[in-house]
């Protein structure tokens, strides 16, 4: 499984990579006897962007990207979520209804939990 990650998502990591990486994955599907598995791998991914940096646009563009990828890859099944920051949580539910892709946001002090219990409790509510 390891030798299958790395060529299918290795070095794809960055919100500019996404459209190489997908059209890696497709290139992989295609051409690998197990294309249904490769196919069956996108609905395990998110597609995340949690930078200090984000913003309504490029979350929106995001999320448009994952709405979006039947169009440009007939056949291949769709990503499970886009991850983002609470306060984004909002615009990729919007950007995505009736897609059936999730919207995940993360919580509780990410990335290092370093809080108090009572306070990921009450971020984690809100």
């Amino acid at each position: 499984m390891t030798k299958l990650y790395e060529k299918l998502i290795h070095e794809q990591h960055s919100f500019k990579g996404i459209g190489k990486g997908i059209e890696k994955v497709a290139a992989v599907a295609q051409s690998t006897s197990g294309s249904e598995i490769c196919k069956k791998l996108f609905t395990h991914l998110d597609l995340t962007t949690l930078n200090s940096i984000d913003n309504n646009n490029n979350v929106s563009a995001l999320a448009g990207k994952a709405r979006d990828l039947g169009d440009k890859f007939p056949g291949m099944a769709n990503v499970a979520a886009v991850c983002v920051w609470p306060n984004y949580a909002g615009l990729v539910s919007e950007t995505l209804a009736g897609t059936g892709i999730r919207t995940a946001a993360v919580a509780a002090a990410f990335p290092s939990a370093q809080s108090f219990r009572e306070v990921k409790i009450i971020e984690t509510s809100m």
